[in-house]
């Protein structure tokens, strides 16, 4: 089946549909993981920043792993110094960070946990935490003169964990939208 039209014979240079080479990274790839319009246009945008694709996609993966760091609230700080000290694109850093959104924050705060309670040797109890996040609750409403002191106590074998566990996980993460970021970014300039 042939969809050559007269204006597409007049110019030699031009692929049809027929034509098109069909390739895992040039059109199976992009259509699986980005799905969605929205990250279809992030994928347009850091296609559309101009710098090499080394340094777009080290940018990218820096904001990836700032995502998974649980230094909330300062995600973008962290991406956008981390790019700026290792050279790399302070854009790009900036719209990774993105992959941290309410979507994704529980798998990657559930998963940074356990990794996090298998590296200092603890067990992952799962109840203890959901009650730990209860009695959080619980004491941040009394507005006792103990509470920001008796949160901070609740909270800090959560943070340890989180923190231990976010960085082998964002570095994974990170590390694999490194390598698919600069091979769509070759890929784009090779057209």
């Amino acid at each position: 089946m042939s969809y050559h039209s007269s204006e597409q014979l007049e110019h030699p240079g031009h692929l049809t549909p027929v034509d098109q080479p069909i390739g895992i990274d040039r059109v199976l790839l992009p259509r699986l993981m980005f799905a969605s319009g929205r990250t279809s246009k992030a994928v347009a945008r850091i296609r559309g920043i101009e710098a090499n694709p080394h340094s777009v996609a080290l940018g990218l993966a820096i904001g990836v792993f700032a995502a998974f760091v649980p230094l909330f609230g300062l995600q973008l700080g962290l991406a956008a110094t981390g790019a700026w000290f290792l050279g790399a694109n302070v854009v790009a850093a900036l719209i990774g960070t993105f992959i941290g959104n309410p979507l994704t924050w529980p798998l990657m705060w559930v998963a940074s946990y356990k990794v996090g309670t298998v590296l200092l040797g603890r067990e992952a109890a799962t109840a203890d935490l959901a009650s730990t996040i209860d009695r959080i609750g619980a004491t941040v409403v009394s507005l006792s003169p103990g509470t920001l002191s008796e949160t901070g106590q609740l909270l800090r074998p959560i943070l340890e964990a989180l923190t231990v566990g976010s960085i082998p996980l964002g570095l994974l993460v990170a590390g694999l939208a490194y390598l698919i970021a600069r091979r769509l970014l070759l890929g784009a300039g090779a057209t």
